[in-house]
Formats: C-alpha cells, sequence, structure tokens
C-alpha cells in the first residue's frame, strides 16, 4: 500500500452518542436512514451499525487506529471511504458497507481506480 496509518490524521471522538436524522424532509435516494453517532454521520442504520462492531473491536484489542471517513485523491475523483484501520496483522484495511443499490457504477469505477492508482484494494461489507 502507498500510505501508513500515520499518514490518516483524522480519529473518532468522544462517547457513544446515537440518533436518527429523523427531521430531513429530503428523501435520500437509498430509501436509508442517516445516523448521527460520536459526531459522525453515517448514511445508513447498517453503516453505523459497523461502526459500533469496529469500536468495540477496537476497545477489545483486535484492531487498531480506526478512521471514519477518509478522502482518498484520485486523477479525476475523490473517493471516500467508510473505515479505514490497521488489523492484528499490522495490514491497513480500507473498507466499504455496500448494499447491491449502492454499488453503482460510478462506486465501481471509484473502486478501481483506486487498485490501479493507489494500489489499495476496498473490503466491502
Amino acid at each position: 500500500m502507498n500510505f501508513s496509518i500515520d499518514d490518516i490524521t483524522r480519529s473518532p471522538c468522544g462517547k457513544l452518542n446515537m440518533h436518527l436524522h429523523q427531521d430531513r424532509p429530503k428523501q435520500n435516494k437509498f430509501h436509508n436512514e442517516k445516523v448521527e453517532i460520536d459526531g459522525f454521520t453515517f448514511d445508513s442504520l447498517k453503516e453505523s451499525r459497523r461502526y459500533i462492531s469496529l469500536k468495540t473491536l477496537q476497545a477489545y484489542g483486535t484492531i487498531k487506529n480506526l478512521h471514519v471517513h477518509i478522502p482518498f485523491k484520485l486523477s479525476v475523483a475523490t473517493y471516500i471511504c467508510d473505515f479505514v484501520y490497521e488489523n492484528s496483522d499490522g495490514d491497513i484495511i480500507v473498507e466499504d458497507v455496500k448494499s447491491k443499490a449502492t454499488r453503482t457504477a460510478a462506486y465501481r469505477l471509484k473502486k478501481k481506480m483506486l487498485l490501479q492508482e493507489l494500489n489499495i484494494e476496498i473490503e466491502e461489507v
């Protein structure tokens, strides 16, 4: 990989503080509800649950250096992953929570570009 965990400067903060953004009148194109936890806004309940799982794994020492919504600059676009963390083997994991509906053509293109340009493979959950 072309980056290390030290290159990542944004980290989660605060206590677990979760609530749904139900007061928003605009409907999301994938019909999911945004969820806020620890000051981060997640695009879906599934993504927020994954964050809680990763925070728990980090608390137990299974993973470390959990970061949320990290941007990667590509030649013609920017890809923002859901999570980056270091596993117990010291490997850097770039993770994206996906459903069938969110595996759009734009996402698939950015995924290929990330691999080709930065040699980073996305793990989909």
